[in-house]
C-alpha cells in the first residue's frame, strides 16, 4: 500500500471516529435531556374539585385557563386533574358565564405541594367564597382504617364527631377544617353533634370498615336559596365516600 493510501485510510478513520464520538455525545445528551424532562414531568400535583357552596347553583371552575369542572352541582366532584406548579390559580364562575367577559365569583391562588393529591373545596356562601385545599389522608397502618371528618357547613358552629356508643368526641372541628382518625377495623355507628349544645344533627347507620380503608365523612348544609336557622331535623346532610 502506498503512503498516500495509508494517509487516506488514517484520515477516513479519524473522520469516522470523530463522527462516532459526536454521535455518542449527542445521544448521551439526548438521553440526559429526556431523563430530565421525565423527572420534571413527574413533579406534578393531583387534585379534584368539590362544589360545597349551599346557596349557589351550578358552577364552572377553572385552573389557569383550563375548565376543570363544568356545570358542577352542589356536593358533586370533578374528575381528577394534574398540575405542574405548586400553586393552583383557581377561578369560579356561575355555569355558562364567559370567563373572557365576566368577572369571576372567586379568583385566588391555592398553595399546594408537588407530588401530593388534594381535594379543592369551593366552599362557604356566595358572599364569602373560599377555595380550601385538603391533602388526601395517608394510608392507615395494618389492621386499622382511616376516617376523615370534614366540616363544610358554614352555618354550623363547632361540630363533634363521636361513636354512637360513647359520649366522648373523636374530633371537634370548626368550619373549613378536616381531621383523619385511625380506628381498628370493625363495625361502627357515628354521630355528628353541635359541640356547644350537644344537639345531634346526623346519625350514621352502623357499617363495617375494613382494614386499610380510607373514608371521608363530608358534612354539608342542605342546599338553600337564603339564610335560615339550622334545625336538628334538616340542618345538615352528609356523604361518606371512599378516598381515591
Amino acid at each position: 500500500m502506498s503512503l498516500c493510501a495509508e494517509l487516506n485510510m488514517m484520515h477516513c478513520s479519524r473522520r469516522s471516529l470523530l463522527r462516532y464520538a459526536v454521535g455518542l455525545a449527542a445521544a448521551t445528551w439526548a438521553m440526559g435531556a429526556s431523563a430530565h424532562v421525565a423527572r420534571a414531568g413527574t413533579q406534578t400535583l393531583r387534585f379534584r374539585v368539590l362544589h360545597a357552596v349551599p346557596d349557589a347553583g351550578e358552577l364552572d371552575i377553572y385552573v389557569s385557563r383550563t375548565r376543570v369542572a363544568s356545570d358542577l352541582s352542589y356536593t358533586r366532584f370533578s374528575r381528577t386533574w394534574t398540575y405542574p406548579a405548586p400553586s393552583l390559580p383557581v377561578r369560579v364562575f356561575f355555569a355558562g358565564d364567559d370567563p373572557a367577559t365576566t368577572a369571576p365569583l372567586l379568583a385566588t391562588n391555592v398553595p399546594a405541594e408537588l407530588g401530593r393529591s388534594y381535594l379543592i373545596a369551593i366552599a362557604n356562601r356566595l358572599s364569602n367564597l373560599q377555595a380550601l385545599a385538603f391533602p388526601d389522608p395517608p394510608h392507615p397502618p395494618r389492621g386499622q382504617f382511616a376516617l376523615r371528618f370534614m366540616h363544610l357547613a358554614p352555618s354550623a358552629g363547632m361540630l363533634d364527631l363521636l361513636r354512637a356508643d360513647t359520649p366522648t368526641a373523636l374530633s371537634t372541628l370548626a368550619f373549613g377544617e378536616a381531621q383523619s382518625i385511625l380506628l381498628p377495623a370493625g363495625t361502627y355507628a357515628f354521630q355528628v353533634r353541635d359541640a356547644s349544645t350537644g344537639v345531634v344533627y346526623l346519625s350514621l347507620p352502623a357499617r363495617r370498615f375494613a382494614a386499610g380503608a380510607r373514608r371521608t365523612l363530608y358534612v354539608f348544609e342542605q342546599a338553600r336559596t337564603g339564610a335560615r336557622a339550622l334545625a336538628q331535623a334538616d340542618g345538615l346532610d352528609f356523604s361518606l365516600l371512599p378516598d381515591p
